[in-house]
């Protein structure tokens, strides 16, 4: 084998690779703990100074602003600038991957095509059918999503006329520019089923698509409206109340933040970390709103508790008031978020914190967003499981069509999604293989629970680079069947991966393993892949460098053997890989 010509190298550095997906779990919904200072009786406001001592300085509270509704607080202007300011860069810091992955982008494409079997006799052939997916972030989900619906909705014939778009969107500019440069969405773009457009899904009823210089109105669209709502409801403006017997109360919030005496508060604004909330509440009319639907949502719940905390989550009746009018009220809604599904949770639950993680987020009060598409002769389907870390959600708004006719759609969310709820399940999975060192006589074991693994998780890239260690420690010791499968499961996994953030190169593992497998020009081209998205790194140099060397450019070898040396200095490996090279090509001689 070829392999064995070359050592393999093993950088001393600590590697990266370490980081674990915990830190991706919900620690989203742990809210920050308010400050123990004293507080004024009649506001319940923080308003003393804390005095210093020798050691530490003398702390000032800032108040920022004073008896707010939620849904009008300082929150969510921080929250815009927050994510126009940093676009793309923002998900280095905001939690991406239970929303982003290969499997939730599986799990959306069969739903939707559960949803076009079911309506395919109501459909106009010669309209196109409009996917529209809101605050798009990164594009990730969109990629996944895409890719799947395209490869299975090809084994439909009965589907094979019917023309879709799938709409990213987001409300900054600075996103969508990024999508129309991402080469990994190109594809789509040249297959016409995608779509771009600069959207504010709040406070808009059109969206005009950039590539295909087409506004989606009323007066456009021909047929139902798919929109999905991904990790985008818990980060939009919500409204808060408490059922307190019987009677309705609105949540007013304060919000101050602790400086050091002598602290310029105009050179150091706030951060969301710095704020601290305290909320009062005063009673209101049920009919608070001016739009009746929400106000019978507010005294449903009036009616079903005595005492309940609500957080209300008015932008999302919002953004899908605006899509119902603009599909000529003919909706779909697929949507995951941390939040909850059953009206059970506000019951005594007085605390509505938000989390911070890079933004912020509340949980999402997916049950009031069932009754808003009920209320309307809808149908709603919702996971049930406590312990997961998202919620899952469908909704169709079909006037005219008997609920019975979605056969394909319940069953898929009953029995998928909710029963086998791959979205959580394969999520938390994970953690029982990438925290496992395999020992001698376990590899085998671990290699295959691994393989098996990622492929129920639909080849997910950041499935396989948590995993890839205990895939490649398991190489020298496969047979040709199970390299083939590996082999297949590396190509896939490239195929599948999408450029987040410098966290996850899934890339070094893909490239390791086809240098374990002797496909030493993938393995180098892949790598060269890696240092142009990831930066330039030793093992990547070093690697290309052997492969050059296997394959006989031995003038291309000993370039990278000596940028290799120049990042690690003192790595024997490298030294005899320069040596090998030298003599190859007559210019010294090899050291032992």
């Amino acid at each position: 084998m070829y392999s064995t010509q070359v050592p393999c190298f093993v950088s001393k550095k600590k590697k990266k690779r370490q980081q674990t997906l915990q830190k991706e779990r919900m620690n989203r919904s742990q809210a920050n703990p308010p400050a123990a200072i004293p507080v004024s009786p009649s506001t319940g406001i923080p308003m003393v100074q804390n005095p210093g001592s020798a050691n530490k300085p003398n702390i000032i509270v800032q108040i920022l602003e004073e008896n707010k509704k939620l849904s009008e607080c300082l929150l969510w202007q921080m929250q815009e600038d927050f994510y126009n300011n940093a676009g793309i860069e923002a998900w280095n810091q905001v939690p991406f991957y239970p929303t982003c992955n290969a499997f939730i982008g599986r799990t959306y494409a069969e739903m939707i095509l559960a949803f076009l079997l079911d309506v395919k006799d109501q459909l106009n052939p010669d309209e196109p059918i409009y996917i529209v997916e809101m605050a798009c972030g990164t594009g990730g989900l969109s990629f996944y999503l895409v890719k799947d619906l395209l490869k299975r909705i090809a084994h439909y014939p009965s589907l094979a006329s019917l023309r879709w778009v799938y709409v990213m969107t987001d409300f900054t500019e600075n996103n969508v520019s990024a999508w129309e440069k991402n080469p990994k969405l190109l594809p789509f773009v040249e297959k016409g089923v995608m779509d771009f457009g600069v959207f504010r899904p709040e406070d808009q009823r059109e969206v005009y698509l950039r590539q295909s210089k087409v506004t989606l109105s009323r007066e456009t669209v021909k047929n139902p409206i798919i929109s999905v709502a991904n990790y985008f409801f818990d980060t939009i403006r919500h409204d808060l109340f408490r059922i307190a017997d019987k009677k309705l109360l609105e949540g007013r919030v304060s919000f101050h933040r602790e400086l050091v005496e002598g602290q310029d508060s105009e050179q150091t604004p706030p951060t969301f970390g710095d704020l601290r909330k305290t909320e009062s509440f005063s009673p209101v009319s049920a009919d608070y709103y001016d739009d009746p639907k929400l106000n019978a949502i507010l005294k449903y719940y009036m009616n079903a508790f005595d005492n309940a905390s609500v957080l209300f989550p008015i932008s999302s009746f919002k953004c899908l008031s605006n899509l119902q009018y603009m599909s000529n009220d003919r909706l779909v809604l697929i949507s995951s978020d941390k939040g909850f599904t059953q009206a059970e949770y506000m019951q005594d639950h007085w605390d509505q914190n938000f989390a911070v993680h890079g933004s912020f987020s509340f949980m999402v009060n997916y049950h009031s967003i069932g009754l808003f598409f009920e209320q309307q002769e809808g149908t709603f389907w919702s996971t049930k499981e406590r312990t997961g870390c998202l919620a899952t959600v469908m909704g169709i708004m079909m006037p005219g069509m008997d609920q019975s006719r979605f056969e394909n759609s319940g069953y898929y969310f009953l029995e998928r999604v909710d029963n086998e709820n791959p979205i959580n399940n394969l999520y938390f999975c994970q953690d029982l293989l990438h925290v496992v060192s395999p020992q001698p006589r376990q590899k085998d074991a671990i290699f295959k629970a691994s393989l098996s693994l990622l492929k129920l998780s639909n080849y997910d890239p950041i499935a396989f680079y948590f995993m890839g260690n205990n895939l490649y420690s398991a190489i020298t010791e496969l047979d040709w069947s199970q390299r083939e499968s590996l082999y297949h499961a590396a190509c896939v996994v490239k195929d599948n991966f999408y450029y987040i953030r410098r966290d996850f190169n899934t890339l070094y593992w893909v490239a390791k393993m086809f240098y374990g497998l002797d496909r030493f020009e993938e393995c180098r081209q892949t790598f060269l892949e890696s240092i142009e998205l990831f930066g330039v790194d030793d093992q990547a140099l070093y690697y290309i460098a052997a492969c050059n060397e296997v394959l006989g450019d031995s003038e291309t070898a000993l370039l990278y053997y000596r940028k290799t040396l120049e990042l690690d200095p003192n790595c024997e490996l490298t030294k005899s890989g320069i040596q090998r090279m030298l003599a190859k090509l007559g210019q010294g001689a090899p050291t032992h």
